[in-house]
């Protein structure tokens, strides 16, 4: 017949958490008298509620700057002079699979939302001498 068993389990945040606050979690899996089976790790980031970008610090210049964020259509990308020759960009669905990728050395990019889901997304620029910069983009209905 084999082995059979169930898991039962429940999730409490603990109180007084910022939002964006990262968790990351990871299992030990015990069957028998047998060496536990450590699981993959996973994070979660806290939210309570309406998701939102905060607006740039107009103090400390950005290496780059999207606009409108959020945004329901395309988003304009806006890098600073500190970024040198080819860039290199990328946005990253919440999955972590790549669902743009651009080529540019001008400083100003349209990234077309073209078949993309509402939700959030993770830019990243990249200069030819390494630099990089990333920012979130919000898409929404």
């Amino acid at each position: 017949m084999g082995s059979q068993g169930f898991v039962r389990f429940a999730v409490q945040h603990q109180s007084g958490l910022a939002e964006g606050t990262v968790l990351n979690n990871t299992v030990g899996i015990y069957f028998d008298m047998n060496a536990p089976v450590i699981t993959n790790t996973t994070w979660n980031t806290l939210t309570y509620g309406a998701v939102s970008v905060p607006e740039p610090d107009m103090e400390k210049p950005s290496d780059l700057f999207v606009f409108p964020n959020p945004a329901q259509n395309d988003v304009t990308v806006d890098l600073n002079d500190g970024f040198i020759g080819q860039i290199e960009i990328s946005l990253f669905d919440a999955e972590g699979s790549e669902v743009r990728h651009l080529l540019r050395r001008s400083s100003k990019v349209v990234i077309d939302r073209g078949g993309l889901e509402a939700g959030i997304y993770l830019l990243r620029a990249t200069d030819e001498v390494g630099a990089s910069s990333t920012a979130r983009v919000v898409f929404e209905n």
